[in-house]
C-alpha cells in the first residue's frame, strides 16, 4: 500500500508540475494572414467568409503584427513567412512593395523565409526567377 501511496504522489507531482518551457527559436506572422473562425467573428460581421485573408496596410502594420507576437515569446527571434507569386484570394502585392516591406523588416531584425506560391505556373521557373531578381537587388 505504500507503494502505491508512493506512486500515486509521484504520478500527482509529475501531473501538477509544468515541464519546463521549451523555448521557441521564431515567433511572428506569415503573410497573408487569415480571419478565422476562432477569432470569433461571423461572415456578416466581416462582410466576406471566414477564412478571408487580411491586408494590412503597409509595413510599420506588419511589423506591429510581428512584434506584437515575437514580444510574448521571450528568447525567439521575430519572423514572417513572406509569400511570394499568386494566390487566389489574396491581394496581390507589387514587387516594389514586397521589397519595401522586406526591407523595413531588414532594417528591425525580422528574419524573413520567403514562400513561394506558383499557382499553376510552373515552380522550377518561379524559383528561378525569384532567386535571380534577389540577386540582382540584394548583393
Amino acid at each position: 500500500m505504500r507503494t502505491l501511496i508512493s506512486i500515486a504522489a509521484v504520478f500527482a507531482l509529475a501531473v501538477s508540475t509544468p515541464a519546463a518551457a521549451q523555448p521557441y527559436t521564431w515567433t511572428g506572422m506569415r503573410n497573408p494572414c487569415k480571419v478565422s473562425a476562432e477569432d470569433g467573428l461571423n461572415e456578416k460581421q466581416l462582410g466576406r467568409k471566414i477564412g478571408a485573408f487580411v491586408a494590412l496596410a503597409d509595413e510599420r502594420e506588419w511589423a506591429q503584427a510581428i512584434f506584437n507576437v515575437n514580444n510574448r515569446f521571450p528568447g525567439s527571434r521575430p519572423w514572417v513567412t513572406w509569400a511570394v507569386g499568386d494566390l487566389k484570394g489574396a491581394t496581390p502585392l507589387t514587387d516594389d512593395v514586397h521589397e519595401r516591406y522586406l526591407a523595413h523588416m531588414d532594417a528591425l531584425g525580422v528574419d524573413v523565409f520567403l514562400e513561394l506560391w506558383p499557382s499553376g505556373k510552373d515552380a522550377d521557373q518561379l524559383i528561378d526567377a525569384e532567386l535571380a531578381r534577389l540577386n540582382t537587388i540584394r548583393v
